[in-house]
């Protein structure tokens, strides 16, 4: 599963990256702070919080497409700086919210220190699964004709998105959020690119056209579920939901059509998974000792304002938390990937 060839690593790190999908990125882990702030915020104006349930709920999607379009090549290096993002990011946790440790059970005590395999974020559990196996859907996907790409295509997403948005019905439970969702999600961004000639025809007016369609359906329809059934769900708002997938796909494929490198965009990139990890920590510490009126019934427009400031302190604080983890943590998170793809290896070797 593991690459060992760390020459050719070293140089795919070195190349530079298009900053066009790293703001994306950057973009997206903000929006998905804002969406969890109104997500399960029933007191507020619902019309706002249905725009931010279908702008914000599509970063998950847009994260694993931009994953599949540029494939997930597992190797030690990797494997050893997201475990050890998670476990700073649990540790940072438990540094702030000090008291609060002792009052933990067992189990919450082993999910801290292993926070990946104890699902503390259930994103990146299900990244790190979608880690592990991307290498047999890459070797398949790579492989499987056109014509058939197509067809699996049409047939996940009709179990996938159709189905759930229309009917409701979920297979897994989770409304998206799970590995299901996510390989779902891979298999389409590998589509984009093994046929991105078929897609570089495409103008950028149909593109904004799919996405405003997409995001002016999604909302009517969950308005109207709001009025008539007095559901606040939101349910063509979820990950699974068609709208979103369809979002999703036409705002990477925007971004992926911006061509050009900003040094800046790129490192502070870095630290969007950090950022995530650090959300709710961060929040807390905001609403316990500033007042932004997060929690005051001042008015609908003020409280979308008091949560847009928060989320971008939060967002840039995070983002500043992984430059200093880099600094202090980089070298370390290095020796041990290099001990563990030796280690690997040696077994691989063996066997």
């Amino acid at each position: 599963v593991f690459c060992f060839h760390k020459h050719h690593t070293k140089i795919k790190m070195n190349k530079e990256r298009e900053s066009g999908i790293e703001l994306l990125r950057i973009i997206m882990i903000f929006g998905i702070m804002v969406m969890h702030s109104y997500q399960n915020n029933l007191d507020c104006d619902q019309n706002i919080r249905n725009v931010i349930m279908m702008l914000g709920n599509i970063g998950v999607s847009c994260f694993v497409i931009c994953s599949g379009f540029y494939s997930i090549k597992p190797n030690a290096q990797k494997y050893i700086k997201l475990e050890g993002m998670a476990l700073f990011s649990s540790l940072i946790s438990i540094i702030v919210f000090n008291k609060e440790i002792f009052t933990y059970s067992f189990e919450d005590k082993l999910r801290i220190i292993f926070p990946i395999s104890g699902s503390v974020s259930w994103f990146l559990t299900c990244y790190m699964a979608l880690f592990f196996i991307s290498p047999f859907l890459n070797e398949y996907l790579n492989k499987i004709e056109k014509e058939r790409y197509i067809q699996l295509i049409i047939i996940l997403t009709i179990i996938l998105a159709i189905i759930p948005t229309f009917l409701f019905f979920d297979f897994m439970g989770f409304g998206g959020k799970d590995i299901f969702h996510m390989v779902y999600m891979y298999i389409i961004g590998r589509y984009l690119f093994r046929f991105k000639e078929d897609f570089d025809k495409l103008d950028n007016k149909v593109l904004y056209g799919i996405f405003l369609s997409s995001f002016l359906l999604g909302f009517i329809l969950n308005y109207t579920e709001n009025v008539i059934l007095h559901n606040n769900a939101m349910h063509f708002s979820r990950d699974l939901s068609i709208f979103i997938v369809l979002e999703s796909i036409c705002l990477f494929m925007l971004f992926n059509r911006m061509k050009f490198h900003s040094k800046l965009i790129n490192n502070l990139a870095r630290g969007v998974l950090l950022a995530h990890l650090l959300e709710w920590t961060l929040k807390r510490c905001f609403n316990y000792s500033v007042t932004f009126g997060v929690l005051e019934k001042d008015g609908a427009i003020q409280e979308l304002l008091d949560n847009l400031i928060l989320c971008i302190c939060v967002l840039i604080i995070g983002l500043l938390i992984n430059e200093i983890r880099l600094v202090i943590f980089s070298k370390i998170e290095s020796k041990l990937g290099d001990a563990l793809e030796v280690m690997l290896l040696k077994i691989k070797l063996k066997s």
